[in-house]
């Protein structure tokens, strides 16, 4: 039986204080809101509407209290303001300093609702000293890695760094082989 302190790591978590569930609130728009709505509805929306489609930017639909649920649809905007290609030459254009506003007031919205994005890193693998290290611990083996497998690549001095421990079919066999060579003595034994 096991000890009812232990747990998987991967299926263990924290307790967590109960907390009241949270109540939506309807708020109005801050005035913060109240003003940017009113700049794009004056330079904006005459083109980007329901009616016109211009670009299919429906601006006049936007939410911009939610601005953070439709990041590309800001940043399109902040793109085309901050490269002075809207509103369209002809149309009017509001002051450099209202516009520099409107654009810092998207930015700082979007990125406070942006959320990270980390691609995973792909095949990682284990240095020789790591190799080293996991065949002893899970096999009682002590090996030589460096007998088998090529040196590692070096990175500011670090042999660790998962961008630099790259796996090539080269590698993939010598590792191969090391594991068969490992499995062979513990066989042996």
């Amino acid at each position: 039986m096991l000890d009812p302190h232990f747990r998987c790591l991967r299926c263990w978590q924290a307790p967590r204080p109960q907390q009241a569930p949270a109540t939506p609130t309807l708020a109005s728009p801050t005035p913060d809101v109240s003003k940017q709505r009113a700049l794009l509805d004056q330079y904006c929306v005459v083109c980007h509407n329901q009616k016109l489609k211009t670009a299919n930017l429906l601006l006049d639909q936007l939410d911009l209290a939610q601005i953070g649920e439709h990041p590309e649809i800001g940043e399109k905007v902040v793109r085309k303001l901050r490269a002075g290609m809207m509103p369209p030459s002809g149309m009017p254009r509001p002051d450099f300093a209202t516009r520099e506003s409107l654009i810092t007031w998207m930015e700082k919205e979007l990125d406070s609702h942006s959320r990270t994005y980390l691609p995973a890193p792909g095949i990682h693998r284990m240095n020789r000293v790591e190799y080293n290290n996991v065949v002893r611990d899970l096999l009682a083996l002590e090996v030589d890695a460096s007998k088998f497998l090529p040196s590692d690549d070096s990175t500011h001095g670090f042999d660790n760094i998962a961008g630099a421990l790259t796996m090539s079919p080269a590698l993939m066999e010598a590792y191969l082989s090391a594991a068969a060579r490992s499995a062979g003595w513990l066989s042996a034994m």
